[in-house]
C-alpha cells in the first residue's frame, strides 16, 4: 500500500518536473526566433 503510494508520488513529481522542463526549453526555443 505504502509502496504503491510512493510510486504514484514519484510519477507525480516526474510529470511536474517534465512539464516545467518542457515549458522552459520551449520558451528558450521560441526566444531564439524572437
Amino acid at each position: 500500500m505504502c509502496w504503491r503510494r510512493f510510486a504514484a508520488c514519484c510519477v507525480c513529481v516526474v510529470s511536474i518536473y517534465l512539464s516545467i522542463y518542457l515549458s522552459i526549453s520551449g520558451f528558450e526555443f521560441l526566444a531564439t526566433f524572437i
